[in-house]
C-alpha cells in the first residue's frame, strides 16, 4: 500500500499556506492527507498558522500569541495572489471544512515544555469537532504530546525531529507517542529498523523531489510523505504502480 500523500500547509503556490483554499487546491492536485500548524492567538483561540510572528506573511512584527482573532482574520496576506477574502482560519473551521474527507496531521506549535493550557484547548476543539479518528497531533515537543495523551489517550500523536540526537534522547521513554516524524534525510535502514521494533509508523518531511521520493519509497514503514509538491508526489506513485 502506498503511503499517504500529505500536503505540507496546503499548496502555497496559488493561495497562502495554511489557508482553506490552499488545502482545497492540494487535494485537487492529488494529496490524500493534510498537514497544518496551530497556535494559540491572543484571546486563546487556536488558529492555523506556522510562524510565531506575523512578519513573513503580513509584514508585521507582532506575535500571533499577542494578537486577537478578530485582528488576525481582518489582516490580508502580503503575497496573496487570488481572493482578498482568504484569511487565517481557526482550527475548528478547518476541521469542519474537511470533516469526513482525508486524514489530518495537526502540528502543535508551543514553546512551553508541558503546556497544559494549549493541550486543553487542542483536545477540546478536536473533541467538539467529532473528527478525532481522522486526526493525529505532531510536535517537536514530546512533553506536550504526553500532556495531550494524559488528557485523552485516544488522541494519536507523532514526535517530530530533525536531528537523530533528539530521537535517541527520548527513545527510551516514548510513552504517549504513536508515530515518528523525522526530517526525510534522516531516514535510513537503521532508523526504520528502530521504528519497526517499536511498531511506530514513520511520516517523512518535507519531501519535494523525485530523488528523495525514490529513496524513501523502498521503506514500507514509511506510512506518509509530507510534501510541498502533492502533484509531483501523486504522479510518482501513479507511475510506480
Amino acid at each position: 500500500m502506498n503511503p499517504l500523500i500529505i500536503s505540507h500547509r496546503g499548496n502555497g503556490n496559488t493561495y497562502p499556506e495554511n489557508t482553506i483554499p490552499a488545502m482545497e487546491t492540494a487535494l485537487k492536485q492529488g494529496a490524500n492527507g493534510l498537514e497544518l500548524d496551530v497556535r494559540l492567538c491572543g484571546d486563546h483561540e487556536l488558529v492555523v498558522f506556522h510562524d510565531f510572528s506575523l512578519k513573513r506573511l503580513f509584514g508585521s512584527p507582532d506575535r500571533v500569541s499577542g494578537t486577537t482573532l478578530e485582528r488576525l482574520q481582518a489582516m490580508r496576506f502580503t503575497n496573496q495572489v487570488e481572493s482578498a477574502a482568504v484569511k487565517i482560519p481557526k482550527l475548528s473551521e478547518v476541521l469542519e471544512q474537511f470533516k469526513d474527507t482525508v486524514p489530518k496531521n495537526i502540528e502543535a506549535k508551543s514553546g512551553f515544555l508541558a503546556n497544559r493550557e494549549f493541550a486543553h484547548h487542542l483536545g477540546k476543539v478536536i473533541g467538539k469537532s467529532g473528527t478525532s479518528e481522522q486526526i493525529w497531533i505532531s510536535s517537536f515537543n514530546p512533553f506536550l504530546l504526553r500532556s495531550l495523551k494524559s488528557m485523552n489517550d485516544k488522541i494519536r500523536t507523532g514526535f517530530l525531529f530533525k536531528r537523530l540526537f533528539h530521537f535517541h534522547r527520548v527513545i527510551r521513554n516514548l510513552k504517549g507517542i504513536d508515530a515518528i516524524h523525522p526530517l526525510h534525510s534522516l531516514i535510513d535502514k537503521n532508523l526504520v529498523s528502530e521504528a519497526r521494533k517499536r511498531d511506530l509508523p514513520v511520516y517523512a518531511w518535507t519531501v519535494n523531489n523525485l530523488q528523495d521520493l525514490s529513496r524513501i519509497a523502498c521503506f514500507d514503514q514509511v506510512k506518509g510523505i509530507i510534501t510541498d509538491e502533492p502533484k509531483l508526489t501523486s504522479e510518482y506513485y501513479l507511475r510506480k504502480d
